[in-house]
């Protein structure tokens, strides 16, 4: 079985570029353009290495490494130099590169990160960051859905819907109190019972500034 790359990048054309750049190497891709995507493509058991654009369709690649259920070599790539977003890739274990990328550069890079497969995993957090509880329960809906927030953090909030209900991929959270309004993605769900489900959605990287407002106002 060929060597398995799950590529997350939503630019077609970079995305069809690197993805034919690695298959020619005979690696198998499995290429992605959301996040959400991504997430799921995870319970892949077979993948091997992850390669992620930091900017994800308007949310944060390195969400991909924070939530995978297992270690992963990853690559993480950018057009723009971030030192506090090379921090957080490196502490996840990721390599952090810069666009634009010579071809021979990341396939050197990839056989780097595959043979890191055998050695020692690293220690990767179990979130980017900690979740707090609300002081006050808070009206929220999820693509028109009514939801309970159950706690919030800087990267997004647990959500539970009514039961029988299931969330959307991507909708905005709406809180009516609070006159706010901030678009979110599905990242995980998780059973709890029957027929009810627990959701982690991320915040998108625009509304950001918002939502850290939001958490410290709420938390």
């Amino acid at each position: 079985m060929s060597y398995r790359i799950l590529l997350a990048e939503d630019d077609p054309g970079a995305r069809r570029g690197l993805a034919e750049l690695l298959r020619h190497e005979g690696y198998d891709v499995l290429d992605v353009g959301t996040l959400a995507e991504g997430v799921d493509a995870l319970d892949d058991m077979s993948i091997g290495l992850v390669i992620t654009d930091v900017r994800l369709n308007g949310y944060n690649g390195l969400q991909l490494l924070a939530v995978s259920p297992r270690t992963l070599p990853a690559i993480v790539v950018t057009g723009f130099p971030d030192p506090a977003l090379e921090g957080e890739a490196r502490r996840f274990g990721a390599e952090f590169m810069l666009k634009p990328i010579a071809p021979s550069v990341l396939l050197d890079a990839v056989r780097r990160k595959r043979y890191e497969r055998s050695a020692p995993a690293v220690h990767v957090p179990a979130r980017r960051w900690a979740r707090r509880p609300l002081v006050t329960q808070l009206d929220a809906q999820f693509d028109c859905a009514p939801v309970r927030i159950l706690d919030v953090g800087y990267g997004g909030a647990r959500l539970e819907p009514p039961r029988g209900i299931a969330l959307p991929r991507r909708a905005s959270l709406m809180l009516p109190e609070m006159a706010v309004s901030v678009d979110m993605a599905v990242v995980w769900k998780r059973r709890i019972g029957d027929v009810r489900w627990l959701y982690g959605a991320a915040v998108s990287d625009i509304h950001q500034p918002i939502w850290r407002g939001l958490v410290d106002a709420v938390s």
